[in-house]
């Protein structure tokens, strides 16, 4: 092992650690950069946006994983019936 892997791994150590006292939604909000409104004042739009772009984005990987087993059953099945049913998937 490279001291890079090793120091990448004290730092993961050290911030587990560290977020203990923070919540799921708190650690997963640090991971993807959405913001520390811990100590800060923020109107509730700003919250109600949050909530939304989250939504939108679980609905879109939803859709893309329907569209995907959709493409997968018209390439792969053998009978009109995989073609009719991945249509009226997709419709």
């Amino acid at each position: 092992m490279n001291e890079d892997t090793l120091e990448i791994g004290q730092n993961i150590a050290t911030t587990q650690l560290d977020s203990t006292s923070d919540g799921a939604f708190a650690q997963i909000r640090d991971l993807f950069g959405l913001g520390n409104y811990r100590n800060e004042d923020q109107p509730a739009i700003v919250y109600i946006k949050n909530i939304v772009n989250l939504l939108l984005g679980l609905v879109s990987f939803i859709s893309l994983i329907i569209v995907i087993s959709a493409f997968y059953l018209i390439f792969f099945s053998k009978q009109e019936e995989g073609v009719a049913k991945a249509k009226k998937m997709l419709i």
